[in-house]
């Protein structure tokens, strides 16, 4: 009989996972500094925005592969809490610093959010099925069911989003304005 050793598995270190997603690191703070950058500029709060929800998207794609909290280092572990918070950091920020942008861009954030949902719901449940054999393809009965049955879902989401858009846009303006009043 042979004998197996279990060896432990190593753990990814810090300095790995940084040669590993070297690259990823480089775009993340080119767009990190960008919308530093752009968040002093006069006039360019719109840019600022747009290099934050590219650093956003960066992020959520490093945040992914990461490796699970067995399978990481203590440093590695200490360095994903904290680049989050920092991304929290920049978030808040830019939320103080430009609600009334914030605002005007919920109802398009609220609309993306619930038809993604709606998109999930369908695929999960398979509800595309049942509207497509609502009548035999091809004629203009069953064009002009599925076009109310899918505008009447679009219109859904966007009445939704623009609804609770506006609310919270509400909450952000009375929440960050200046100078606050008792």
């Amino acid at each position: 009989m042979t004998t197996v050793k279990k060896t432990k598995p190593k753990k990814t270190s810090l300095e790995q996972f940084v040669k590993d997603h070297h690259y990823m690191f480089a775009v993340l703070g080119v767009f990190g500094g960008l919308t530093a950058l752009f968040t002093r500029l006069e006039n360019a709060s719109y840019l600022a925005f747009l290099s934050f929800i590219i650093f956003l998207l960066l992020d959520l794609d490093l945040w992914v592969k990461f490796p699970k909290s067995d399978e990481a280092s203590l440093a590695l572990r200490i360095f994903e809490v904290l680049l989050q918070i920092y991304l929290i950091a920049i978030g808040v920020y830019l939320v103080q610093a430009y609600s009334d942008y914030v605002a005007k861009l919920l109802p398009l954030f609220f609309t993306l959010i619930f038809a993604g949902i709606f998109l999930l719901l369908f695929n999960k449940f398979k509800l595309f099925k049942p509207i497509r054999e609502i009548s035999p393809p091809f004629r203009k009965r069953s064009t002009l069911i599925r076009m109310v049955i899918g505008m009447s879902f679009v219109t859904i989401v966007f009445i939704l989003a623009l609804v609770l858009g506006t609310i919270v846009a509400e909450l952000i303006k009375y929440y960050f304005q200046y100078p606050p009043t008792p």
